[in-house]
């Protein structure tokens, strides 16, 4: 396991009773915590005294008393500064914990020995983008909220990196892969020497005539960096969005495929057995032994416990009668 124990301006002083009692720098925090199930004494004060407390409401949501807090507020965490304020659903715009991946990420950069570059998706504030960036690496930061990628700007500020090779991105992250696939649908290119022979050397069939972006990308022998030379207008996208495009449009029939199954599936999930259905009248079903039934998808463990009971019901006779 590993513990993120390099923080000073961060610390859980106690937790229990489905709430967790912590400091954020200066400022003592309660919040709800479904995870802590055990019981705590709650002995330290901080408990009675906390600036900011968020109260889980019955019908969904909650509200902070936070009449003590300042707006917001400044923690560090090593060389990285980060701007932390109460927010909906119990949420101060950081969590702590994600400091040992911090670590690991800046350890890699830094011995990686040649530029690195990063795509941070579902970014929120920053936490992972500050953190790979302090380490030499240039970060592509994407998040669908344009405030939460406002914040992660004003913590890279606030650490220095203003200036770093950071690219801010204001979008959905599935969208961001989709929105490229359908510019390589739209994208036809002429058919030309230097093309032909790249697809005759890796075993495909040339196109004299041109053809779109797509239907190369479909080809296996073909990869989304072969079509840069012959795009009219390349984007540039980090190399695990160019990655993800790739595997999207290649294994689009199997992805299709696999989702029709689900959605069947689904349908026989809803769909209920009548409770009182005979199945001794039902012609083909075999099913001799609990060995067998235990080896049905979806029978467990208490269902065969259920079975066990009932048949040893049926095999023992009660008081002056006989089994069935």
């Amino acid at each position: 396991m590993w513990i993120a124990d390099g923080w000073e301006d961060y610390e859980l002083l106690d937790c229990g009773g489905g709430e967790k009692l912590e400091r954020w720098g200066k400022q003592i925090l309660v919040r709800p915590d479904p995870q802590a199930i055990w019981e705590t004494p709650r002995t330290n004060r901080g408990w009675r005294n906390a600036q900011g407390r968020y109260y889980r409401s019955s019908s969904g949501g909650g509200h902070w008393d936070k009449e003590k807090l300042p707006e917001s507020w400044t923690v560090n965490y090593k060389d990285l500064k980060f701007q932390v304020k109460p927010m909906n659903f119990k949420h101060t715009g950081l969590f702590p914990e994600q400091a040992v991946n911090w670590d690991f990420a800046r350890e890699k950069i830094k011995n990686a020995g040649r530029p690195i570059r990063v795509l941070n998706l579902f970014a929120y504030t920053g936490g992972a983008t500050i953190a790979c960036a302090a380490a030499g690496a240039s970060v592509c930061h994407v998040d669908a909220a344009k405030g939460m990628v406002a914040w992660a700007k004003d913590n890279a500020r606030l650490s220095g990196l203003a200036d770093a090779p950071i690219r801010w991105i204001v979008d959905d992250c599935a969208k961001f892969v989709e929105r490229e696939i359908r510019r390589l649908e739209k994208t036809g290119i002429p058919g030309s020497a230097a093309l032909n022979d790249l697809l005759t050397a890796r075993g495909t069939a040339p196109v004299p005539d041109g053809c779109r972006l797509i239907d190369l990308l479909r080809r296996p022998q073909v990869g989304y960096d072969d079509l840069t030379p012959f795009d009219p207008a390349p984007p540039d996208l980090p190399p695990a969005v160019r990655e993800q495009v790739e595997i999207t449009v290649k294994y689009e029939g199997y992805i299709r495929r696999q989702e029709k199954q689900v959605e069947e599936f689904e349908k026989l999930e809803r769909r209920r057995l009548p409770p009182d259905m005979d199945y001794s009248h039902i012609q083909g079903l075999r099913l001799e032994n609990l060995g067998q039934a235990g080896r049905i998808s979806g029978v467990s463990p208490a269902d065969i416990a259920a079975l066990m009971v009932y048949l040893h019901t049926r095999e023992t006779p009660p008081e002056g009668g006989t089994s069935t």
